[in-house]
């Protein structure tokens, strides 16, 4: 009984373990913060202004979906909550920014692309299946890119690129687990009256499920070994 309540007894662990997702769940939020003021404030208008707006509250974003898979994949390698929570965080997030800025340029000016198409054609059922698709698949590509860096990828943009969709398009099916797993947490995000009580926790939850996908298909050899 004294061994279950110890700092490292079960119920010690479950607990830090639930403390990591919240931690980096809400850090995440942390990064888009200015998407929520730009929904807010400026909202979704067919103008000028408010798609070059969307498209840089969409910046902070890309290197906080690197971190939060940097955090998850320290506490599944580790077996655990690996501390430092807000330092290992916003290391990773530097980490992220700085190395793939260029990534993050593109999927900017990717979604101004996307923005116009819905300001000028997005009444056509046909035009916004397209943009749905097209978002998708950006956040597939990012998850692709970021989790390439962090297996210790390196060259030019397009040789990352390369070994990150060349990765991908072997295990297709990881991929679309992927794609499971962010569409089953932006659902859960908006079930009403709990759905923000649970974003306190899923886009941990959504990082920890797509490298455990990575282990599982062998993306990730260092995961694999440590649930071994």
């Amino acid at each position: 009984m004294k061994g279950l309540f110890a700092y490292d007894g079960l119920i010690g662990r479950l607990l830090l373990s639930i403390f990591q997702f919240f931690i980096v769940s809400v850090q995440f939020l942390a990064t888009a913060l200015l998407a929520v003021l730009y929904d807010r404030i400026v909202g979704w208008q067919a103008t000028h202004l408010a798609v070059w707006l969307g498209a840089l509250a969409l910046l902070p974003i890309g290197p906080g979906v690197y971190a939060v898979l940097a955090a998850m994949r320290d506490f599944l390698a580790e077996g655990g909550y690996p501390g430092a929570p807000f330092r290992r965080f916003w290391r990773a997030y530097r980490d992220g920014a700085t190395r793939l800025w260029w990534w993050w340029l593109g999927v900017a000016a990717f979604a101004v692309l996307l923005g116009y198409n819905a300001a000028l054609y997005g009444e056509s059922a046909i035009v916004f299946a397209g943009i749905v698709i097209g978002a998708a698949l950006v956040v597939v590509a990012s998850v692709a890119v970021c989790c390439a860096v962090l297996l210790g990828v390196r060259g030019r943009p397009l040789q990352l690129v390369a070994a990150a969709f060349g990765s991908a398009s072997r295990r297709p099916h990881a991929v679309v687990a992927w794609l499971f797993v962010l569409v089953v947490v932006a659902g859960a995000s908006a079930i009403p009256v709990i759905g923000p009580s649970l974003a306190l926790f899923l886009p941990a939850l959504a990082g920890w499920a797509i490298l455990i996908v990575n282990a599982a298909a062998g993306v990730d050899s260092k995961l694999a070994a440590a649930a071994a």
